[in-house]
């Protein structure tokens, strides 16, 4: 009988752990579809980030909801218009 309790009760831990983890495994997931505001030197305009990555040598590299690649090096972003790429990014 004692033993029957003993595995319930196991059970009912490694289901409720299973959870936990899993629920804060999908919160990491979906951390990288909010849409971050930058604001840049030019007043009243922001660029309105899908995603960010670090550059290895300094500076942030955009994503942004339009499909542009910019970069930004904490003053400027570049390039002035349009993007790093030739076309769109889907990723």
């Amino acid at each position: 009988m004692i033993y029957k309790v003993f595995v319930l009760l196991r059970q009912l831990v490694l289901i409720f752990w299973g959870l936990f983890i899993s629920s804060q495994a999908f919160a990491l997931n979906n951390a990288n579809a909010i849409f971050y505001p930058l604001p840049t030197q030019v007043k009243g305009t922001f660029i309105a980030a899908k995603k960010l990555f670090l550059g290895e040598q300094g500076g942030l590299w955009i994503h942004d909801v339009h499909g542009r690649v910019l970069f930004y090096d904490g003053q400027n972003v570049l390039p002035k218009s349009g993007s790093f790429l030739q076309t769109t990014a889907k990723q």
